[in-house]
């Protein structure tokens, strides 16, 4: 169990990979200083705690700092496993699937995602297509993982859930159904159910329009960027 502690929490309120930050914090009832960033004007801050990749979200405890979300995830429940629900399992098996999923979801699905977003025409619907085949492995890989008997909520549900959560938006923006249940994500869609039903999660996660407003205008800024 971790010891006293001081708790700041770096992120954006559009980012799913804050989101599952605070949902993990929320569930472990911990205490801790939100900091929104701009990421169009990083703070110092931001700059001095993750010096490598300059990217939210960035955990501080005591004045030491971990990025990247799957580390923080992780690190959050090893250091207060003790407090709130356990968010890994006992058995090292299935925490190790647990782990090979939600790098499935970092490391395959997201990068997809971003095609999906700052792409047009044929990218976009090859990429769409892409997607869609990574998702239905994950509904198949994950099946046994997600019904295993009294499965409590943990890790893997928050970066499916918040993941999903992206995706909605996601679709809108790009005028694709990228999640229907019964046909593809419908485990990214059962996890952001399981979320949303827990008390106090579903105040972290940003309305909808807004998502997708605030997504579209980052878009459209990229592009003017970085040009056609």
């Amino acid at each position: 169990m971790a010891e006293t502690r001081e708790l700041k929490l770096y992120g954006l309120w559009a980012s799913p990979l804050s989101m599952a930050v605070e949902i993990a914090l929320k569930l472990k009832g911990l205490d801790y200083e939100y900091i929104q960033e701009d990421l169009a004007h990083k703070s110092e801050a931001l700059l001095r705690y993750n010096p490598i990749h300059k990217k939210i979200p960035v955990l501080v405890h005591n004045g030491k700092p971990l990025a990247e979300t799957v580390v923080i995830l992780q690190y959050i429940e090893e250091s207060w496993e003790d407090e709130g629900p356990r968010l890994l399992p006992l058995d090292s098996f299935r925490r190790s699937r647990i782990r090979f999923w939600i790098d499935f979801i970092h490391n395959k699905l997201a990068p997809i995602s971003r095609t999906i977003f700052l792409s047009e025409g044929e990218r976009r619907l090859k990429a769409v297509e892409e997607l869609a085949e990574r998702i239905n492995a994950m509904d198949e890989g994950t099946r046994e993982d997600l019904h295993a008997e009294e499965r409590p909520l943990d890790l893997l549900d928050i970066a499916m859930g918040t993941f999903c959560f992206w995706l909605r938006a996601l679709g809108d923006i790009a005028g694709e159904q990228l999640v229907v249940a019964e046909k593809t994500g419908g485990s990214l869609l059962a996890a952001l159910a399981k979320l949303e039903a827990v008390a106090g999660v579903r105040e972290l996660l940003p309305e909808h329009g807004e998502l997708v407003e605030y997504a579209m205008a980052v878009r459209d800024g990229l592009k003017v960027f970085h040009g056609p």
